[in-house]
């Protein structure tokens, strides 16, 4: 048994003996074990369209805890919320660049350019209407928990 009286005496350890060797590498393991395993406590998976297209832009969750969870929609129109509070809330579905902001795009003349209108076809799908960009014309979810899939079918 090795018994230690002082720091000056630390330099009589072994640090070659496999007892040692092993709690070097497993100590580490230790400290580091609380934090494995978390992972993904919830999340709302979906599919945003209007009229049966794809939407373009972002969701935005708001719930109980009145904190804003932006999801990008993807080009096939599906976006996931990460760990959202449990409890009553709110989809809001805004376009990347404002309402109706969509790209300028090359018109028909040489040298002439177009805006294009809320929901014409920008970037892969359609700007989503400016009604759910704000809380009046968010749509209302009550989040239970867990994994969940929530579709939001926008009208125009």
């Amino acid at each position: 048994m090795l018994r230690i009286t002082s720091f000056a005496s630390l330099d009589a350890v072994r640090h070659d003996s496999p007892l040692t060797r092993l709690w070097l590498w497993v100590l580490p393991v230790l400290l580091l074990l609380p934090g494995c395993g978390g992972g993904l406590a919830s999340s709302i998976e979906g599919k945003v369209t209007l009229d049966d297209k794809n939407v373009t832009g972002n969701v935005i969750y708001v719930g109980g805890d009145d904190k804003e969870l932006v999801a990008p929609i993807r080009p096939d129109g599906t976006f996931t919320v990460l760990n959202p509070p449990t409890g009553k809330g709110m989809f809001m579905v805004r376009s990347v660049g404002g309402a109706g902001s969509g790209p300028v795009v090359m018109g028909i003349k040489k040298g002439t350019f177009t805006q294009p209108k809320i929901g014409d076809m920008v970037a892969g799908g359609v700007d989503p209407p400016v009604k759910y960009a704000t809380p009046m014309g968010a749509i209302k979810y009550d989040m239970p928990g867990g994994h969940q899939k929530f579709d939001l079918k926008l009208t125009r």
